[in-house]
């Protein structure tokens, strides 16, 4: 629902999928992020800094679904 809801033109529920990333893959790529976040600024351009920040937090967890590892070592001391 939430990818659907990315590609909506309805700002509020485009705002709610942006707020699950947490919870959720949006994309099965960073690379469909990017695709999806250039129009979703265009739509909705009061979105625009929300959006940038939803990538900025959501780049480090596709970072490590790229690596096939969800747990970040790095991070652990590993």
């Amino acid at each position: 629902m939430a990818k659907r809801w990315l590609r909506s033109d309805d700002a509020f529920r485009a705002a709610v999928a942006i707020g699950l990333e947490n919870e959720t893959f949006l994309a099965d790529s960073w690379e469909e992020i990017a695709a999806v976040a250039a129009p979703l600024k265009e739509r909705f351009p009061s979105m625009a800094a929300d959006v940038d920040a939803w990538m900025a937090r959501a780049e480090p967890s596709y970072e490590r679904l790229r690596r096939g590892s969800f747990f970040d070592r790095a991070a652990e001391g590993s």
